[in-house]
């Protein structure tokens, strides 16, 4: 696409040099007698102009007064602004940059500067554009993933892989989910699985855990800490995960009529994280303890945490737990799995 100049000058011989200075380069010129219909053109346009030139001595109103204007709507940045004037003052040129001008240039001005000058504009626009959307992205990513992947994404590392001697993983389901897919219009199952996920997520932050992944039924969290923290941040897991229970029984099953339940299952031990792709990055987890965590929570019971060997042993101190007996998970291993006393 062309660079659109948007030039507002009351002199048609200044119009007629912007554009034998812009055309032969390839620039679109879209020229304005006056502000008013400098804004009317404005309105009218598909996208906005790429820079404008804004004479400062205009009739109706000033090039000042119409700058003032111009910067409530748009940025420096998003739309760079070049005042051409007679004036060549100090406090002429202090009163346009003061009032959101990004650059000066003084009538008769030579083509090259001018070309020049709107180049630079031009190009810093775009940096600090980018610069913007990097941040906006990195502040996305931030939110997707632990701050050192970010910071290997950053760098360009790649692939992002960590290896964890020792993690805590907490799966959260939806009881009957299926029958709330099935009985519920799409837009009310989006507004409840919106709503409970979100709050999950702030208790998330709050507690400060991960969210791995969500799926539509199911929520999976890990406290991915050094092996000596572990035992509290298991603790704080149990913790969140009684806060998610709570939550979730603030909301009524459509289909029942009753509270909505959620069951819980955790589970500890060893595992491997990665980040698949850089332009959506995904944050995955593998290895038997989050399989298994998965699997335990199917062996569960509603508004209840279920927990492993290993995931019990780390909280028993401060959440006494009873065992359930031995039940099958991961289609044939047999686990005793726990609960806690009294929750």
């Amino acid at each position: 696409r062309a660079v659109t100049v948007l030039s507002v000058d009351d002199n048609p011989v200044n119009q007629v040099v912007v554009e034998r200075a812009l055309l032969p380069l390839g620039y679109a010129v879209v020229t304005c007698m006056d502000t008013p219909e400098a804004f009317d053109t404005l309105e009218k346009m598909d996208g906005r102009p790429d820079i404008i030139l804004l004479d400062v001595m205009l009739p109706t109103e000033s090039g000042v007064a119409a700058l003032r204007r111009l910067r409530d709507r748009f940025s420096c940045t998003d739309l760079p602004v070049i005042q051409v004037s007679g004036k060549s003052s100090k406090a002429s040129i202090i009163e346009g940059l003061e009032a959101g001008g990004n650059d000066y240039i003084v009538k008769p001005f030579d083509t090259a500067e001018l070309v020049a000058r709107i180049k630079t504009q031009l190009g810093m626009s775009s940096k600090a554009r980018m610069e913007v959307e990097l941040a906006r992205k990195t502040e996305l990513i931030e939110k997707m993933l632990p701050t050192d992947m970010v910071h290997s994404l950053l760098a360009g590392e790649t692939p992002v892989h960590h290896d964890f001697d020792s993690v805590s993983f907490m799966v959260a389901e939806i009881v009957g989910y299926q029958d709330l897919a099935q009985q519920l219009r799409t837009d009310e199952l989006v507004e409840l699985l919106t709503g409970l996920y979100s709050g999950f997520d702030d208790l998330c932050e709050d507690f400060g855990m991960f969210r791995v992944e969500s799926e539509p039924f199911t929520y999976l969290v890990v406290s991915s800490k050094s092996v000596d923290d572990q035992r509290e941040h298991a603790c704080r897991l149990v913790q969140l995960g009684l806060a998610m229970i709570r939550l979730s029984r603030s909301y009524i099953n459509a289909v029942t009529g009753d509270l909505l339940d959620i069951r819980l299952g955790i589970n500890s031990g060893p595992s491997s994280a990665g980040v698949i792709s850089t332009k959506l990055p995904h944050y995955c987890f593998f290895g038997e303890t989050v399989t298994v965590a998965k699997e335990i929570v199917r062996n569960g019971f509603a508004s209840t945490i279920t927990l492993s060997p290993d995931a019990a042993a780390m909280i028993q101190e401060a959440f006494p737990c009873a065992s359930l007996g031995v039940r099958i998970v991961a289609a044939t291993t047999p686990m005793e799995l726990f609960v806690i006393k009294d929750q």
